[in-house]
């Protein structure tokens, strides 16, 4: 598990749902994460509400940041 077994597949699959919370949960369960520190963190609603390219380097800002702390 972690990070690394986010797909790219997995990450447009979330950039595509409307809700922020629901898309990092998402992901959050496919990598095994059980806290939601560092997503706090990096995730905003502002810029969120861009295009779903915005919300996949979001996504991917995000995981970088995540698999630090892994």
């Amino acid at each position: 598990m972690g990070v690394a077994s986010i797909k790219d597949n997995d990450i447009e699959e979330a950039a595509a749902m409307d809700s922020l919370d629901q898309a990092a949960k998402h992901l959050q369960d496919i990598a095994g994460i059980t806290t939601g520190d560092v997503a706090g963190q990096c995730l905003n609603e502002q810029r969120w509400n861009t295009d779903t390219l915005g919300r996949v380097k979001l996504l991917q800002e995000w995981l970088r940041a995540e698999a630090l702390y892994e």
